[in-house]
């Protein structure tokens, strides 16, 4: 059998993406600050039609750096 790079070790798939209120209780922040991240460009975020979709990674670099974009 093939493993999945977006399959955690137990097998279930892992989310790739959050919707903000997912992402921010994965943050354990509210909505309106993930929203707020994203505006200032600490947080990454896709649009798709009308939602913005917060990529797993860009929570992980966010936990990691606490912005995404740091100033060199």
């Amino acid at each position: 059998m093939s493993s999945n790079s977006s399959e955690s070790k137990s097998g279930s798939p892992q989310r790739r993406a959050f919707k903000i209120d997912e992402a921010a209780e994965v943050l354990g922040v509210s909505h309106w600050t993930v929203r707020r991240l994203i505006k200032s460009g600490k947080l990454t975020s896709v649009r798709a039609l009308r939602h913005h979709l917060i990529p797993s990674e860009a929570i992980d670099r966010f936990l990691e750096v606490g912005e995404i974009n740091p100033k060199k």
